[in-house]
């Protein structure tokens, strides 16, 4: 026939099959191709499809490739991240490669997605949360994509939900006042003006006496506590602009200061304390855990009678403060 195509039996009877030279491997292995066709005129044209896509390197050969090892390969490839953000695109995604690992990344579909996303919304997952999810499961697809297991990326013809911010996502400068008022009478005192002043809960957590200088009025933020695997670990920031040395304003200084007494009066009360050298511990002198900071955080907001509000969005409402004395 002067062309790939044979014609063989198979247990419904006759077919004929393609099998020509594909795009090679990445690592610059041959890789051939084969297909089997009804018939003549069939493998005639999925020959000439399959050379077309050959010579436009969009080619793509069949595989089995799973959702999650695709997903997991991803990640293990990702060296310039810390931790904890690996541990952030676990968390978004677990559930979806709970419902879909074994999923063939090929017969992935924007109508999965779609139908899984929907479902999320419906059970009351936040717009902002499945942002998130099709963020992370967005870049192992684009390593899919580079790789020739699929075409095209799914998720990129997904539609990201609206944003709607909640009524009360972030506090007045009144209610920031209020809240502060309620805060100074706390014993985590000056850990809570330093979230209104913008700090990130792990800078806070991860904040030692050894980087203030109540001297000279400055502090710097060089390490964070981080939650991975629900385990507390010590990190540094994301980038080089996390790394800062920030003034002292003579209330929290005053604030620390006292809180740096109670500490010793609480270390002696215990017959000693673990030497982690950090500013937020609990009274026996162990890390305050994330989650607990932020749970405190929503009490003392209830106490204080003011909205409850992510702890994150403090760091917003300190802009708005900010703005408003100008």
């Amino acid at each position: 026939m002067g062309e790939p195509i044979r014609r063989v039996r198979n247990k419904t009877g006759t077919a004929y099959e393609v099998r020509v030279d594909g795009v090679p491997y990445p690592d610059g292995r041959r890789r051939q191709v084969c297909r089997r066709y009804p018939s003549l005129k069939e493998a005639k044209l999925g020959l000439a499809a399959i050379r077309s896509e050959v010579a436009a390197g969009t080619f793509v050969g069949k595989n089995t490739v799973t959702l999650r090892r695709l997903f997991d390969t991803w990640l293990d490839g990702k060296r310039k991240i810390k931790p904890s953000t690996k541990q952030g695109y676990k968390d978004v995604t677990r559930r979806f490669l709970t419902e879909h690992g074994d999923l063939p990344v090929q017969k992935l579909s924007k109508s999965i997605l779609d139908a899984y996303i929907s479902n999320r919304l419906e059970l009351g997952r936040s717009p902002t949360t499945v942002k998130a999810f099709l963020t992370a499961i967005r870049q192992p697809l684009d390593l899919a994509v580079q790789t020739r297991l699929i075409t095209s990326n799914p998720a990129d013809y997904v539609e990201l939900p609206m944003l709607d911010l909640p009524k009360h996502s972030i506090w007045t400068p009144e209610q920031a006042h209020q809240f502060t008022v309620a805060a100074l009478e706390d014993r985590l005192a000056p850990l809570w003006l330093l979230s209104m002043a913008g700090l990130r809960r792990g800078e806070v957590l991860g904040l030692a006496w050894s980087q203030i200088d109540l001297d000279e009025g400055t502090l710097v933020i060089a390490e964070t506590n981080v939650l991975v695997d629900s385990k507390i670990v010590r990190s540094t920031p994301k980038t080089r602009r996390g790394y800062r040395t920030l003034p002292l304003w003579s209330q929290l200084s005053d604030s620390l200061t006292s809180y740096r007494r109670q500490q010793i009066r609480e270390r002696m009360a215990w017959g000693g304390w673990p030497d982690t050298d950090l500013v937020g511990t609990e009274i026996d002198g162990s890390p305050i855990h994330p989650r607990t900071y932020s749970e405190r955080f929503k009490r003392l907001s209830r106490k204080a009678k003011v909205p409850v509000i992510m702890l994150k969005n403090a760091r917003h409402t300190s802009v708005t403060m900010m703005r408003a004395q100008g």
